[in-house]
């Protein structure tokens, strides 16, 4: 069974198997402690994004998002769309209506794309949904009625989380600088890419299972982040970076359009382009359960 769609090497991931030859020139490894500075930039990049307000009340975000990879030689392939809907928030039982549930629900991410499901040469492309929350992973395939079966391939369920833990990592960084998730630590001014950056070390609470520290390169001009450095925590090498840009405000939130990531001899892993997104769009609850 092929599935040539829904196969990305996501630049989380894929920078981890990019060569790990030590950091130097400057570039150690996020040393994560007691975070102070930190303090001092969060208020003004709160402001960039329009407001702390702004930030603490999202809800949903949902968007079209177009991803490339790049082979060993170079050569990118652009995959199929997918759309991307994510609830941020807990959501009491009370507002869930008639649906049974009987507690909070946790965060989600809904992923829906079409993948090759053809063992031939000719392709058939299918529907595919998959809903990751931190209880379950869940995939459908959509039939020939219009209908969706549940589909329990491991390799489906493995993509789909890559997908879903991806997609919250690099969101979070950017949306989510209070998250108790998250623990940040000025690090300084550094010079990349011929820019002066304020530096901020960023590590990922152990209960998110994301074993990876991050450094947020955030820009002298807008004070958003415009680089994000990713170290192995184990040799304290760095693996590589994603580049971000064209951020455009969306309901008076900032968002990028552009993610693109090299691993550290600055060989392209991958790209992710952003279109149609929307910030807190009305969703039901129940898109979070089923197709």
């Amino acid at each position: 069974m092929r599935c040539f769609g829904f196969l990305l090497l996501l630049p989380i991931f894929g920078l981890i198997a990019a060569a790990q030859t030590p950091a130097d020139g400057g570039q150690q490894a996020p040393s994560i402690g007691v975070s102070t500075g930190w303090d001092r930039i969060l208020p003004i990049y709160e402001a960039a994004h329009g407001g702390a307000d702004r930030l603490e009340n999202l809800t949903y975000l949902s968007c079209d998002f177009t991803p490339t990879t790049f082979d060993a030689e170079g050569v990118e392939t652009k995959l199929s769309v997918k759309k991307i809907e994510m609830r941020y928030h807990h959501i009491p039982p009370q507002d869930l209506g008639d649906m049974g549930v009987s507690k909070h629900l946790s965060r989600a991410v809904r992923v829906e794309s079409e993948v090759d499901i053809s063992e031939t040469e000719t392709p058939e492309m299918v529907k595919m949904v998959s809903i990751v929350t931190p209880q379950s992973v869940k995939v459908w395939t959509e039939n020939a009625t219009g209908g969706f079966d549940q589909v329990d391939l491991q390799q489906y369920l493995n993509f789909a989380t890559l997908d879903a833990s991806a997609l919250l990592a690099h969101f979070d960084l950017i949306l989510m600088p209070r998250s108790s998730d998250l623990r940040f630590q000025y690090s300084g001014v550094k010079t990349r890419d011929g820019v002066k950056y304020a530096a901020v070390d960023a590590e990922f609470a152990p209960s998110r299972s994301i074993p990876l520290l991050y450094r947020n390169y955030h820009s002298p001009d807008t004070s958003l982040i415009g680089r994000v450095d990713v170290f192995d925590p184990t040799t304290k090498r760095r693996l590589g970076c994603t580049r971000i840009s064209d951020y455009e405000d969306h309901d008076g939130l900032k968002f990028p359009r552009s993610f693109k990531s090299v691993d550290r001899d600055e060989k392209p892993v991958g790209t992710w382009t952003f279109s149609n997104v929307k910030i807190n769009p009305e969703l039901a609850a129940d898109r979070f359960l089923k197709p």
